[in-house]
């Protein structure tokens, strides 16, 4: 399941990056302190490992943030954020987990060119996760909130007209808590655009 999703992923954050910088080969403006923005990810867990022979539909992620970008190499910022529904379907049952959650995170880059940055992420975040099953006409929900850290890559691209940048990311994060019965890992891969102002 990793592999199907991360490899069509990673093909089109490729595409554009590419398509980037064709527009980025001039000159650039500045971007400014402080930063908003929106990122999209597809969210893919080993939630599964818990249902013999099912089958995982991966989630579409959400992100929304602000925060201050000092430098171009460097970044801290918060917002609100969900992991992309987790959908498992097995043989007359399905089971849906979901987590949102409010985080910080810093960006730490180095400068592979003028418009091209590349470098790691971490943050931790504050989530809540709901699960639910349904068994035939049976059925059962709980909640669990906790706190974990994450980490991971990060590549940004600055347009040559400045006020924007746009992420590309793969972040991996471990969710447990005493009343979870193990961790469950989520791998995310995506893209975000930030407003420089």
């Amino acid at each position: 399941m990793l592999t199907r999703v991360i490899k069509p992923a990673l093909a089109l954050l490729l595409g554009l990056s590419s398509a980037l910088a064709v527009a980025a080969e001039q000159e650039r403006e500045p971007l400014g302190l402080f930063m908003a923005g929106i990122a999209g990810s597809i969210d893919v867990s080993d939630y599964d490992d818990d249902f013999p022979d099912a089958d995982l539909l991966p989630g579409l992620g959400i992100q929304l943030y602000a925060g201050l970008s000092p430098a171009e190499w460097f970044s801290i910022k918060a917002g609100w954020r969900t992991y992309g529904l987790q959908t498992v379907e097995g043989s007359g049952y399905e089971a849906e987990l979901d987590v949102t959650g409010t985080f910080v995170e810093a960006d730490l880059l180095a400068p592979i060119t003028d418009q091209f940055l590349l470098g790691v992420t971490a943050g931790r975040t504050d989530w809540d996760l709901d699960e639910s099953i349904d068994i035939g006409f049976a059925g059962f929900s709980g909640d669990v909130s906790g706190a974990d850290t994450y980490y991971g890559a990060k590549l940004r691209v600055i347009p040559p007209q400045g006020g924007m940048s746009v992420d590309m990311f793969v972040t991996q994060i471990s969710l447990s808590d005493n009343e979870l019965t193990r961790d469950i890992d989520f791998l995310s891969i995506g893209a975000g655009i930030n407003l420089h102002f």
